[in-house]
């Protein structure tokens, strides 16, 4: 049995001489195995966990959203109009950051750094860490297309946040005694 819309029903049994018993039973084959072959794939392709590093440096956060031509953001819910304004502020001046660090001089890249350190501890003094990084992704125009941008991460979490994976790298057992 195929199953059939109305008009590729219709030209099937117009055409027995074209669509032959033979040629649509290698059609529904074919069909059943791209089937087979696609939930297959999909079922064994499991998405790795994404780790991305928490920032405490204004050096490295401004590494990482200068000069990108695009931004993803995330954070965790917002309790308060205080709290949205605090997030969305951050992001914002994030991106105007990164948007305007190519255009600045190293003595102001210096300057932006030493911002964006005291921007972290206040983050932190509020209750969050932010994440970050930076990756070279392939990007699809409409017209086909295709370039390689800069694509910075920014997520905020709450310091409580169950995502979060903490790491002590202290390692007291492999220090030595001497």
């Amino acid at each position: 049995m195929v199953l059939l819309c109305k008009n590729h029903h219709k030209e099937i049994d117009t055409l027995t001489d074209t669509y032959t018993e033979e040629l649509l039973r290698y059609i529904k084959q074919n069909h059943e195995n791209w089937v087979s072959t696609t939930l297959n794939n999909s079922k064994t392709k499991k998405e790795k966990p994404k780790f991305i590093s928490r920032i405490t440096s204004g050096k490295e956060l401004l590494n990482i959203i200068s000069d990108s031509y695009g931004y993803r953001t995330d954070y965790d819910e917002v309790d308060n109009e205080e709290d949205a304004d605090f997030i969305g502020g951050i992001l914002q001046d994030l991106t105007d950051y990164g948007d305007i660090s190519g255009m600045v001089e190293v003595y102001d890249k210096v300057k932006m750094a030493l911002d964006l350190s005291k921007l972290l501890e206040t983050i932190e003094e509020k209750g969050y860490f932010l994440f970050a990084e930076d990756n070279i992704e392939n990007i699809k125009f409409k017209d086909g297309g295709t370039d390689k941008w800069k694509i910075a991460t920014i997520l905020i979490r709450k310091k409580d946040n169950p995502e979060i994976i903490k790491f002590d790298l202290s390692n007291e057992t492999n220090k030595s005694d001497n």
